[in-house]
C-alpha cells in the first residue's frame, strides 16, 4: 500500500533549521493517475521541485515537520466527489505542521511552528491565513490527532454535540 512509505520521513528533507541553503529542492508526493477504488503506489511518484523563495506579502515558506493522513485525501484523489479533486501531477494534499523559513511579510519569525494544508512535500509556500500557529501547551503531534479538526474534534462532536 502507498501509505507504507512514511511520507515526510521518504523525503528526507535537506533544510537545517531555520535555513533555507542555496540550491535547496522540494521533494513532493504527486498525484500522477487517479485510483480506481483502492489507491496504490502507481497513482502517486515522489518528484523534487525547485524552491522559488521570491514570496509574496501573504505568503510563508514552511520546512514540513509532520504529516497527518486522514480520510478526506482519499476522496481529494477523484476527479469530483465530497471535496475539490487533486488535479494530475499536482501536490498531494495533507494537512501538517512545521516551522516558518521565511515570510514575505516579515510578520512572522523564522522557527514559528504552524499548522495548516501544507501538502505532502518537504517545503510548502502558503497564504499565511490557510495556517495558525500551533497552539503552545498542545504538542504538534496532537495538535494533528487527539485534537486534530478532522479527526479528535470532529468525532468529539459527534459523540457529544450530534448522538446526544
Amino acid at each position: 500500500a502507498i501509505w507504507d512509505i512514511h511520507p515526510v520521513a521518504a523525503m528526507s528533507p535537506t533544510v537545517n533549521e531555520d535555513v533555507l541553503e542555496p540550491g535547496t529542492r522540494n521533494k513532493a508526493w504527486v498525484l500522477v493517475r487517479r485510483p480506481e477504488g483502492v489507491i496504490s503506489a502507481d497513482c502517486v511518484r515522489l518528484e523534487e521541485r525547485p524552491v522559488d523563495t521570491d514570496l509574496e506579502k501573504d505568503e510563508l515558506l514552511v520546512r514540513v515537520e509532520m504529516l497527518s493522513v486522514d480520510a478526506f485525501i482519499r476522496t481529494t484523489l477523484d476527479q469530483e466527489g465530497y471535496h475539490t479533486g487533486t488535479p494530475l501531477n499536482e501536490v498531494l494534499p495533507a494537512l501538517g505542521y512545521g516551522v516558518v523559513l521565511k515570510d514575505g511579510s516579515g510578520r512572522r519569525k523564522p522557527g514559528t511552528r504552524v499548522l495548516g494544508m501544507l501538502r505532502a512535500q518537504t517545503l510548502s509556500r502558503v497564504k499565511s491565513s490557510q495556517v495558525s500557529r500551533v497552539m503552545p501547551f498542545v504538542s504538534p503531534k496532537h495538535s494533528l490527532g487527539l485534537l486534530g479538526l478532522t479527526t479528535g474534534l470532529t468525532a468529539w462532536m459527534g459523540i457529544f454535540a450530534v448522538a446526544r
